[in-house]
């Protein structure tokens, strides 16, 4: 593979020979076909980036965040309440 990519560095180099153009041209195809998949396997083509984090993500580091902000004994300090919603029945309020 070293000489391949030698062959190529002397074909793009300033006043490079046709012979030594064709050359690298077919040290060129050489890579290419080591690299490229066998024959009726499908490219796969990567994915693009999230362009924004996801929604668990944010909750997350906005979690992170808020705890960082909290004095180091705070976490001893907080106690749990639980939260009651009254449901009204159907036909109860009548």
């Amino acid at each position: 593979m070293t000489d391949l990519l030698d062959c190529i560095r002397i074909a793009l180099a300033e006043g490079a020979t046709p012979e030594q153009k064709q050359a690298g041209a077919t040290a060129c195809c050489a890579v290419y076909a080591a690299l490229s998949p066998p024959p009726g396997v499908p490219v796969s083509v990567p994915h693009a980036p999230q362009t924004r984090p996801h929604i668990d993500q944010m909750l997350d580091l906005a979690i992170a965040k808020l705890r960082s902000m909290l004095p180091p004994d705070a976490a001893a300090q907080i106690t749990s309440v639980s939260l009651r919603f009254p449901f009204l029945e159907p036909g109860a309020a009548e």
